[in-house]
C-alpha cells in the first residue's frame, strides 16, 4: 500500500510536509499502517529545475496500536523524481534506513513515486484557534508493557497568546478522557500559517500516580488544518532523575477556544470516628472484620439468615454445602460453554469465598479446607461455570478483574483456617498475578498492575471491574511478609487515583440525562430488529433522546 506525503513549497523552498498511510481504493479514512500523521523533514531534498534529488526523513508517529512498542521512529528515503508534464511527478525511491528494525519489513526497499502538483493558496489560522495535539508515547511510569501512553494537549491561542491549556489521555479506542485544565503559567505557544511551536509545562502525575511536571518543547509544521511534528519531553519528579522522551505528534488546528474550569482541591474521604487500622496479619478485612462476627452470627440465626445460608450451601455443592463441590465445567478455553448443561453447585470463581464465609460463621476449618481446594483448582486452570471467567487465561482483562477480586475475598475469609505455607502459596498467586497479554490484543495487560491501571478509558464498563478486582487483591495481601510493600503501596495509590477518575469521568458518559421539552431525557442507542424497514431502515443505528418513561419509537425497535 502507498505511503502518501503531502508537501508544500514556496519560492522553491519546502515549507511543510505531512505523511500518512491510506488504502488507495477505500478513501482517505481507510488507513493501512496506522491512523497517525507523520512529520516530514525535506531539508535534504532540494528543488532544482523541476527535479527533486535527495533524502526525506519521516518521523513515524505511533498510534495506540502500531508500532507495537508505541515509540516513534524515523524512516529515511532516497528520492529521485521530476516533473512529467505540467502537474505530475514521477520517479523512484529507495529505503535507506528505518529506526525500528521490527517495522523495517513493512516498508518496501524501493519502488515508484507518483504524484500530482497543484496550487494551494496559503491559509491563515482561525482566530481564535485551539491546537489539538496527540503526544504519542509521552506518559511515563508503570509496567513497560503498558501501552496507553498518549497525552492529549489542547492549547488555545487568541491574538497570538496562549490563554487556555488542557491535558488528558487518549485510550486505545481513540477516546479522549481524564481531560483537566491547567494554568498556562510559563507555557508559551506560537503559530504561523506554516509552523507551530510551543513550550508547555503540565503539572500532573505519572502513570504511577506520582506528582510530576511534563515539560514539552514542541516543533511542528502546519498543513492547512493538520499539524505534525516532533517534541522533546522532560519529566521532572521531585527527588528522582529526570526522564527524557523524544517522540513525534500529530493533531489539528480548529476554530474557537476549548476551555475547562481548572479543578480545585477536592476532599474524597473523611476519617471514620473510632476507626482502627487493619493490623498486618488481621483477617478477615475486606467485607467485614473479626469484631463484626458476633453480630453476623446472630443474624445468621434469624429466619432470613437461615434462608440465605441454606441457599449458599445449595449453590456450593448442589446439596448442603458439607462437601467440596464435585461439579466442574469441562471448558478449557473461554466462550465455549454455551450449550453445556451444568447443575447447581458447579464450581465458580466465588466458591472459595462461599466456603470461607461458612468458615467464618461456624469456625469449622473443614470449610477453609474446601476453600483451599477451590483455590488449587483455580491455579490448575479449572474454569468458572461461565467460561469467560477464570483465574488462569480469563477472557480478557474485563473478566480477569472480577475473578481476581473474588479469589482475593476467598483468601481473606479462609486465611485463619490455613497453615502459613498455604497462605504464602495462594497469597503469592494473587500478589504476583500475571497472565501476560490478552489474546488478540497484544497490548492489553492481564496482570495485577495492568488491572490496577485499567486497560480501558474511565467511561468504559470495563474500567471499574478491573481496578475494583485489583484493589481487593492488593488489600488482601497488604502487609504480608512475602510481598514487596513498596510495590503494593504504589499500586494501591494508583488504584485510589483510578477510583477518583472513575467518579469524575465515568458516569458522565453513561446514558447522560438532561431536561428536554418533555421532561428528563436520556440518550438511547436504538437498532431495528431484522426485517423492519421503518424510519432509518434495517440495521441502521441511531442515537436519540427519549423521555425516561417512554418506550421505543416504533414496536420493532429495541434499546441496546
Amino acid at each position: 500500500m502507498p505511503l502518501f506525503i503531502n508537501a508544500r513549497e514556496r519560492d522553491g523552498q519546502w515549507i511543510a510536509a505531512v505523511g500518512s498511510s491510506r488504502h488507495p481504493r477505500r478513501g482517505n479514512d481507510a488507513v493501512t499502517y496506522n491512523k497517525s500523521a507523520y512529520y516530514g523533514d525535506l531539508s535534504g531534498l532540494p528543488i532544482k529545475d523541476g527535479k527533486i534529488h535527495g533524502r526525506i526523513t519521516l518521523h513515524m508517529t505511533p498510534d495506540p496500536w502500531v508500532p507495537r512498542d508505541g515509540k516513534s521512529f524515523t524512516v529515511i528515503l532516497d528520492v529521485h523524481a521530476e516533473l512529467a508534464g505540467a502537474a505530475n511527478l514521477t520517479g523512484e525511491y529507495k529505503l535507506v534506513a528505518a529506526g525500528n528494525q521490527e517495522e523495517t519489513a513493512k516498508f518496501g526497499a524501493s519502488g515508484r513515486i507518483t504524484g500530482a502538483i497543484k496550487e494551494s493558496p496559503p491559509q491563515e489560522h482561525p482566530e481564535p484557534v485551539t491546537f489539538h495535539c496527540k503526544m504519542q508515547g509521552a506518559l511515563v511510569g508503570a509496567d513497560p508493557r503498558f501501552s496507553e501512553r498518549c497525552m492529549i494537549l489542547r492549547l488555545g491561542l487568541e491574538k497570538g497568546r496562549l490563554i487556555s491549556a488542557i491535558h488528558g489521555r487518549l485510550s486505545r479506542i481513540y477516546t479522549p478522557y481524564d481531560e483537566t485544565a491547567f494554568a498556562p503559567g510559563e507555557s508559551t505557544a506560537t503559530a504561523t500559517r506554516d509552523r507551530f511551536t510551543a513550550h508547555v509545562v503540565v503539572p500532573t502525575q505519572t502513570l504511577d500516580a506520582e506528582p510530576c511536571q511534563y515539560i514539552y518543547d514542541i516543533d511542528g509544521c502546519v498543513m492547512d488544518a493538520l499539524v505534525a511534528g516532533t517534541y522533546t519531553l522532560t519529566v521532572k519528579q521531585g527527588g528522582k532523575p529526570d526522564v527524557l522522551v523524544r517522540s513525534s505528534f500529530d493533531g489539528a488546528a480548529k476554530p474557537g477556544i476549548v476551555q475547562k474550569e481548572i479543578p480545585g482541591d477536592q476532599l474524597w474521604h473523611t476519617q471514620v470516628v473510632g476507626y482502627q487500622p487493619v493490623a498486618q496479619a488481621e483477617h478477615p478485612r475486606l467485607l467485614f472484620r473479626k469484631s463484626d462476627l458476633p453480630a453476623l452470627r446472630e443474624k445468621a440465626r434469624t429466619p432470613e439468615g437461615r434462608a440465605i445460608l441454606k441457599r449458599l450451601r445449595t449453590t456450593l455443592d448442589g446439596a448442603d454445602g458439607e462437601a467440596m463441590t464435585p461439579h466442574f465445567s469441562t471448558a478449557t478455553a473461554t466462550y465455549v460453554d454455551k450449550n453445556e448443561q451444568l447443575p447447581i453447585g458447579t464450581y465458580t470463581m466465588s466458591h472459595a469465598a462461599g466456603y470461607g464465609l461458612l468458615y467464618q460463621l461456624t469456625g469449622d476449618k473443614k470449610y477453609a479446607e474446601f476453600g483451599r481446594q477451590c483455590f488449587e483448582k483455580a491455579l490448575a486452570g479449572v474454569r468458572n461455570r461461565d467460561s469467560r471467567y477464570s483465574f488462569r487465561k480469563p477472557g480478557g482483562a474485563l473478566r480477569a478483574g472480577p475473578a481476581l477480586g473474588w479469589y482475593a475475598v476467598g483468601y481473606d475469609l479462609c486465611y485463619d483456617g490455613w497453615d502459613p505455607a498455604t497462605r504464602e502459596k495462594l497469597g503469592r498467586a494473587i500478589a504476583e498475578y500475571d497472565e501476560g497479554q490478552e489474546r488478540g490484543d497484544m497490548r492489553a495487560l492481564v496482570t495485577l498492575e495492568g488491572l490496577t491501571l485499567g486497560t480501558m478509558p474511565t467511561d468504559s464498563n470495563h474500567f471499574g471491574l478491573q481496578i475494583g478486582g485489583a484493589s481487593l487483591a492488593l488489600l488482601a495481601v497488604r502487609g504480608e511478609a512475602f510481598v514487596d510493600p513498596s510495590r503494593i503501596e504504589r499500586l494501591l495509590k494508583i488504584a485510589e487515583h483510578g477510583m477518583i477518575r472513575n467518579v469524575l469521568a465515568g458516569p458522565r458518559c453513561l446514558w447522560p440525562e438532561r431536561v428536554g421539552p418533555h421532561g428528563p431525557q436520556r440518550r438511547r442507542l436504538l437498532r431495528h430488529r431484522p426485517g423492519c424497514r421503518d424510519r432509518a431502515g434495517q440495521g441502521r443505528h441511531e442515537v436519540v433522546l427519549q423521555p425516561l418513561s417512554a418506550r421505543c419509537r416504533c414496536a420493532t425497535w429495541r434499546a441496546l
